[in-house]
């Protein structure tokens, strides 16, 4: 049985965090429906 040891350095993971995030169109739908939800509370 063989291990495997991996290391990820903080720019990794965020550019991991980044393509997951923006890479399909739910996602971006996501971010977009929660950034419209923080403007209509701040308007309101």
């Amino acid at each position: 049985m063989e291990k495997l040891n991996v290391q990820l350095t903080r720019e990794h993971l965020f550019d991991f965090l980044l393509y997951h995030t923006f890479s399909k169109a739910s996602g971006f739908l996501v971010n977009m429906l929660g950034m419209c939800l923080i403007v209509l509370g701040a308007v309101m």
